[in-house]
């Protein structure tokens, strides 16, 4: 009898484990496939609600948040975006829209592994363009630049000598941000898919599972070549 009562314990605490083991693999793939939808959907919100505060400040996140890049924009070429017109703004915000829209468009889910409070799924993520590709953006945009100012030169001139510096330059950024936005979505367009194998830490934080951290392991071009 007493035999007995120990095999029955036994076999309730193993199946107890199992049952919370099951649970937890359970909660940690419902984790992952929420957070890389949410990758997939540029869904900030929900991506807020699977993450660390940390990880919603890296740079994989930042690739998602329109304003951001928008910002980004305007830094890079010196300009401030109350100073452009409706028309230049605009071009720019179709094209981080088509940005954002590109970052992330597939996943797969692999291996998963707890330790304690801690976890790690191996991962492929399709990004839909090449990070490493070299880019021939700054000659095409150069050239443009030097037509534009071949063909406006006596008009700018004169611009500049009625209106000052300021009006001169409002209009060669008005005039030339749709241009080189043209541009930069042609690149984008013309650019191959990569797929990314990256590793998903996850941590039991107040007894909910959050993503803390991707970490890409290896990259291949969508043929399927290691990079």
């Amino acid at each position: 009898m007493k035999k007995l009562l120990v095999w029955a314990m036994t076999v309730i605490a193993v199946t107890a484990m199992l049952t919370g083991c099951n649970s937890e693999q359970k909660a940690v793939q419902e984790t992952t496939e929420k957070f890389l939808q949410a990758l997939v959907d540029s869904d900030l919100d929900v991506l807020a609600e699977c993450s660390t505060p940390e990880l919603m400040q890296s740079d994989e996140m930042k690739l998602l948040d329109k304003e951001n890049l928008a910002n980004s924009f305007y830094e890079a070429i010196g300009v401030e975006k109350e100073d452009l017109s409706e028309e230049a703004v605009k071009a720019v915000d179709i094209y981080v829209d088509r940005v954002v829209d590109s970052v992330y468009k597939d996943y797969k889910v692999g291996d998963i592994k707890i330790q304690g409070d801690t976890a790690s799924v191996t991962t492929e993520i399709t990004l839909g363009f090449d990070p490493n590709e070299e880019s021939s953006l700054s000659d095409s945009t150069m050239e443009e630049i030097e037509k534009y100012r071949t063909e406006h030169y006596d008009e700018l001139v004169d611009l500049y000598v009625e209106q000052g510096e300021k009006a001169l330059y409002q209009k060669i950024y008005d005039d030339l941000i749709p241009i080189i936005v043209t541009k930069m979505e042609e690149e984008l367009a013309g650019s191959n898919d990569t797929v990314e194998s990256t590793i998903l830490t996850l941590k039991k934080i107040d007894g909910v599972w959050k993503v803390t951290e991707l970490l890409e392991t290896a990259e291949t071009s969508a043929e399927g070549e290691t990079k």
